[in-house]
């Protein structure tokens, strides 16, 4: 059976007298006396002496006075209420303790799960370590390899390439595939290639750039 909010006879799924939430809400504000805020003077409906801004300005004014536990500075943002800690030495204990590590792991995987509405107790969906990007590469997790970025990602190819000539690969190099195919990363479907030009016209600058390529890839 459908029912309609008798305000704005919209469909409502909330027993709320015949009205939808929103429409609730609205009438249930209007039942609350207006107060005067003895700050700024601005009427609100919330309850306290205060309105929403000016408590919120007093609790930031409040905390930058207090000093932190930790460092001793004053004028930061108190962060940890608990331990009267600011936002770099609370992410410093954070890290140091891996029990408080885990359990803030354990509170933002549950939290994620409840806005998918997935189960809180599956187990934990295990990486399988590559991604493929949307131009059709393929992205490893090597955070310890030279190449990698600041996310200690590698391209696949890279790796492969690096891996076979036994060194990171050079500014200016690039991985080519022979096929086009870029998923397939076997070392026979790649090759090196080099962008790297002399910087002018000039014979004796072509020279100089000529003897250290050859020197730099062991040709001379």
């Amino acid at each position: 059976m459908l029912r309609l909010c008798t305000i704005c006879h919209q469909l409502r799924n909330t027993p709320y007298k015949e009205t939808c939430r929103s429409c609730y809400q609205k009438q249930w504000t209007k039942t609350i006396p207006e107060k005067q805020c003895n700050v700024c003077n601005e009427v609100f409906k919330t309850s306290g002496v205060s309105c929403w801004n000016c408590l919120e300005k007093l609790r930031k004014e409040k905390s930058r006075i207090t000093p932190c536990s930790h460092c001793h500075r004053i004028g930061l943002l108190i962060l940890n209420k608990t331990y009267q800690l600011c936002g770099t030495c609370s992410r410093k204990e954070k890290e140091k303790d891996p029990q408080k590590k885990e359990i803030r792991r354990r509170l933002i995987r549950e939290s994620a799960r409840r806005q998918r509405g997935t189960d809180l107790n599956a187990p934990i969906r295990r990486s399988k370590g590559w991604w493929k990007t949307s131009q059709g590469y393929i992205l490893i997790f090597k955070p310890k390899h030279p190449n990698a970025d600041v996310n200690g990602c590698v391209f696949q190819h890279i790796y492969v390439m690096s891996e076979y000539l036994k060194r990171p690969i050079k500014k200016g190099e690039s991985i080519h595939h022979i096929n086009g195919q870029r998923d397939d990363n076997n070392i026979e479907n790649l090759e090196i290639w080099n962008r790297s030009h002399p910087p002018g016209q000039r014979l004796n600058e072509k020279i100089q750039w000529a003897k250290a390529f050859l020197e730099e890839y062991g040709f001379v």
